[in-house]
């Protein structure tokens, strides 16, 4: 299992099938991680307790800037990417709506700053710098994918997105053996009923800019993957 400082300078690794995913906050990362665990130890994560804390799966596998994330030799680079507004949206379903402040750090300074505690979506992105510097679960799940993933596409072998998670599944199936299927974790229904402005959606587009280039490059030019099938060797 990962030990001391190794941990954060891993991002998911599926031994056996010698695959490295990189991913971002709210793009499956938390389904990931469970899955690399089960097949790892072969039985299903669930969080236990050390000295009265809690321990989850994301302090066993924290989440890893790109700048920090060593390549492993030998291994097939996968990226899983998202459109960058419906995981903003995902976000505030999640980290905002579902587990605001009983459960997040920073809500107390966010109140002594005036802010809502439970802002609609377009007062949190018309106040989005402000949040993140409040609460540090919206400036870490917030944050653009390219601080997890880099700028250059072609550093990956695959690059897969929530809507094609089934070809991850497949290749991680022909590498083990084994029908391998992604547990959905973190799901939010909510999310789907969530609206944005054109002015957001604008804002947003700005703020993640890099990642709307990153998404377009990843998903409409033809990457190794259409050349080569990721689990041919």
């Amino acid at each position: 299992m990962w030990r001391g400082k190794k941990v954060s300078k891993m991002s998911i690794i599926f031994r056996e099938a010698r695959v490295q995913v990189f991913t971002s906050p709210k793009v499956l990362s938390t389904s990931l991680k469970h899955l690399a665990f089960e097949l790892e130890n072969g039985y299903e994560f669930q969080p236990f307790s050390v000295f009265g804390r809690t321990i989850h799966i994301h302090h066993l596998m924290p989440a890893t800037t790109f700048n920090k994330t060593t390549p492993l030799e030998g291994f097939t680079r996968i990226a899983f990417i998202r459109a960058p507004i419906p995981r903003f949206v995902s976000m505030y379903a999640n980290r905002v709506l579902r587990k605001h402040k009983a459960s997040l750090h920073g809500w107390e300074e966010a109140e002594k700053r005036g802010l809502p505690l439970l802002p609609e979506i377009d007062f949190l992105v018309s106040h989005l710098e402000q949040y993140r510097d409040a609460v540090m679960e919206i400036r870490h799940h917030s944050a653009p994918q390219a601080n997890f993933l880099g700028s250059n596409p072609d550093f990956f072998d695959a690059i897969f997105t929530p809507e094609t998670v089934s070809d991850f599944e497949n290749l991680l199936s022909m590498r083990l053996g084994q029908k391998i299927t992604l547990p959905h974790k973190q799901s939010s229904p909510v999310s789907k009923k969530i609206k944005v402005s054109r002015r957001s959606a604008s804002a947003l587009e700005a703020f993640y800019s890099e990642d709307v280039g990153l998404f377009a490059q990843a998903t409409h030019s033809k990457s190794r993957r259409d050349e080569q099938p990721p689990g041919v060797t």
